[in-house]
């Protein structure tokens, strides 16, 4: 006996096939880690001393695609690292520095000397780093090509979000792309060693650590060494949380004249105006002080004279004691002038 099926319309059957597809991407999207949540945490590092081979290149970080691609042909079996030294909301796209390439050891693991020859004969390089005590870490999914741009956009945006939260210098930003895992990681130490020989020279430039001096160019002092360390108490840092590089200050302003000869009348008129300035006017407040009229001074001493006395007291008579100096210099000057 057969059993007849009902027919099934037009619409009835786009609804299913429209579900069906809705469910295939939502499953795509969540085994490619759209949904992991991202857990960032300092941490010591399971990765490191590591030998590396590696190739460099300058422009935007979407371009390292085709540097992974290059060194997964090449070693398929191992785990590719990807260094980038710039903060891209901080540095011109075309000035970004990478490097890309597989890891050839890690930790007490021998590096393959097939393999280094290998890689050296298709142009990389080869690169030792440390193991850092802590790096500022998360981990995602790397399941499907997609996996790779979810995690880029959601570890980034978190970790950032960490270090500045915590006031933390960690760089630069390394990316290890293993079995089923995308590691993310920032030193915390040791960061100027994850620099690849390329890019050494040019790291005060870009440099995201804490500086505690800068250099000031002293053009006009001669006398002095060219150039004289500049403290800073605390860096100053980007949106992304990266301590930003000090630039050097020149001086600015008109420069004073080196030297001024006076004559003896400028050098009298010094005198009279230092004596104008002296504080010779005080008055007595409760517990034996005194207080002169210049600028917020207050001293203790029993032998103070009333205003009304018209006595002087031991400030006055240092004071006239100053100006005299004063006046006998210019009265030296003068003989020596006359001779």
């Amino acid at each position: 006996m057969d059993v007849e099926l009902p027919e099934l319309d037009m619409v009835t059957g786009f609804v299913i096939l429209l579900i069906i597809f809705l469910f295939t991407i939502f499953g795509y999207l969540a085994v490619s880690g759209l949904f992991t949540s991202v857990e960032v945490k300092t941490k010591e590092p399971t990765y490191g001393p590591l030998v590396i081979a590696y190739k460099t290149e300058i422009g935007p970080y979407r371009n390292a695609g085709e540097l992974f691609t290059e060194s997964y042909c090449l070693l398929p079996d191992r785990e590719q690292i990807g260094i980038y030294y710039d903060d891209p909301e901080a540095v011109p796209e075309n000035e970004l520095r990478y490097a890309v390439g597989p890891i050839l050891s890690n930790a007490d693991e021998p590096p393959s000397t097939t393999e280094m020859e290998k890689m050296r004969a298709n142009g990389f390089k080869i690169a030792h780093f440390p193991k850092s005590n802590y790096v500022v870490t998360a981990t995602l999914p790397f399941r499907t090509t997609l996996s790779i741009y979810i995690a880029i956009y959601k570890a980034y945006p978190a970790m950032k979000a960490y270090i500045l939260g915590k006031s933390l210098c960690a760089y630069p930003a390394i990316e290890i792309y293993g079995n089923g895992d995308i590691v993310f990681m920032m030193p915390l130490s040791q960061q100027d060693e994850f620099y690849v020989r390329e890019f050494q020279e040019e790291e005060v430039s870009i440099a995201t650590t804490d500086m505690g001096s800068v250099y000031n160019d002293n053009t006009d002092n001669e006398s002095r060494d060219s150039k004289t360390p500049h403290m800073e108490e605390r860096p100053r840092r980007d949106s992304s949380g990266f301590a930003i590089p000090f630039t050097p200050k020149k001086a600015s302003g008109p420069v004073p004249e080196a030297s001024k000869s006076l004559s003896v009348t400028e050098i009298l008129e010094v005198a009279r105006a230092e004596r104008s300035r002296s504080p010779t006017r005080e008055v007595r407040v409760s517990g034996g002080k005194k207080i002169d009229h210049s600028p917020e001074r207050v001293v203790e001493d029993e032998e103070v004279v009333s205003l009304d006395t018209g006595e002087t007291t031991p400030d006055d008579e240092s004071s006239e004691g100053t100006a005299s100096s004063f006046e006998d210099i210019g009265k030296d000057l003068e003989v020596d002038a006359e001779n």
